[in-house]
């Protein structure tokens, strides 16, 4: 088991990208958790299970983002996987912002105005998390035989 020095020696010597990622896959978990509690809110439906569900959603991207500072294969994978999968919500909400804006009702619709913005910030962070985990430099970083480190 690595001691808390090669931990942080680690961490310091992972490339941008990693780091980069990291903190948007948290930050994702984060605008995915607010979106699910305004939603619940503006539906007058709040309860337990929308925060334990948000609570996972950020434990989630929030582990396995800090998973890839340490090298994590499955956390990669995961990440790719499930990064992905709000995408086409992402950007139905940015579409449905336009609308808003262009009709001019997103004055009067102020919850489905907020929905929106985090729809498009959300949108805006799977593509950084998606261009930070395929660049060369993180895919070489995860991928790179443990066996050479050694």
């Amino acid at each position: 088991m690595p001691t808390n020095e090669e931990v942080i020696a680690q961490i310091k010597n992972a490339p941008a990208q990693i780091k980069r990622a990291a903190q948007v896959a948290t930050l994702l978990g984060l605008l995915l958790a607010t979106r699910a509690i305004i939603l619940a809110i503006g539906e007058n439906r709040l309860s337990v299970k929308q925060f334990v569900y948000s609570a996972i959603f950020i434990g989630f991207f929030a582990t396995n983002g800090v998973s890839l500072l340490q090298k994590s294969r499955a956390g990669f994978v995961l990440l790719l996987i499930f990064g992905s999968i709000p995408i086409l919500g992402s950007l139905a909400g940015g579409l449905h912002l336009l609308v808003l804006v262009f009709t001019g009702a997103f004055l009067n619709r102020v919850s489905e105005t907020v929905v929106s913005v985090i729809c498009v910030l959300q949108l805006l962070a799977i593509v950084v998390l998606l261009v930070s985990m395929l660049s060369s430099a993180a895919r070489s970083y995860i991928w790179e035989s443990t066996q050479s480190q050694a």
